[in-house]
């Protein structure tokens, strides 16, 4: 169920260029801070962010990224 809410969490200065569902309550999101590449969990429930790994080493798209439904919006 959708409620149209929107909020801001802190991501310590991470620009966050994907997200994807990675269950109800969480969301995945991979970015960059400064030259770093950043990956990470946001629990949309309590709005906590936990970072993953952050590295020098850049991650790029090779081939395809398989991609999840929204778990909101599955039928």
């Amino acid at each position: 169920m959708s409620t149209g809410s929107q909020s801001t969490v802190d991501t310590t200065a991470t620009d966050v260029t994907r997200l994807q569902w990675m269950n109800d309550e969480q969301l995945g999101y991979l970015g960059q801070r400064h030259l770093d590449s950043v990956a990470g969990i946001i629990d949309v429930t309590t709005g906590q962010v936990r970072e993953l790994f952050s590295t020098e080493t850049a991650y790029g798209r090779v081939g395809s990224i398989p991609t999840a439904r929204s778990p909101r919006t599955a039928a």
